[in-house]
């Protein structure tokens, strides 16, 4: 198996983890599939090289929980009782952006329904009748 050169997210020892981890999984034949290393219970074990051993997810993680608890403290520190909130605005807010999303979806579907046609030609052009 050939090693690459390591770089900011795994190191030598990585590598040797790596190979020790996946004995079963090398690859000899890149046509060929080997299903036995997924099979057994040690996938669930093996880290590296997958997203959750990157360190910028991790940081970005912890960003946002400490974005959200910012959020929470200052929403349980400026609303004192909540039920005495007037929900009639949050509900037209909830229909503005439904009615949004509505559209976007249409742009997307559009658009990609246009990628399809363009692509595959498999939707069947409508009929013409003729009087």
């Amino acid at each position: 198996m050939a090693r690459s050169a390591p770089n900011a997210y795994t190191s030598d020892l990585d590598e040797r983890d790596y190979s020790e981890e996946s004995e079963d999984a090398q690859v000899q034949n890149s046509m060929v599939y080997n299903t036995s290393f997924l099979k057994a219970w040690g996938v669930f074990c093996v880290m590296h090289y997958t997203v959750w051993a990157r360190w910028p997810l991790w940081f970005m993680m912890l960003r946002l929980l400490l974005i959200s608890i910012v959020v929470a403290v200052i929403a349980y520190i400026c609303v004192p009782d909540p039920e005495h909130l007037d929900i009639a605005k949050f509900i037209e807010i909830t229909s503005i952006l439904n009615i949004f999303l509505g559209v976007m979806l249409s742009f997307f579907s559009q658009r990609l329904c246009g990628a399809v046609v363009k692509l595959c030609g498999w939707f069947p052009r409508p009929l013409q009748l003729n009087p």
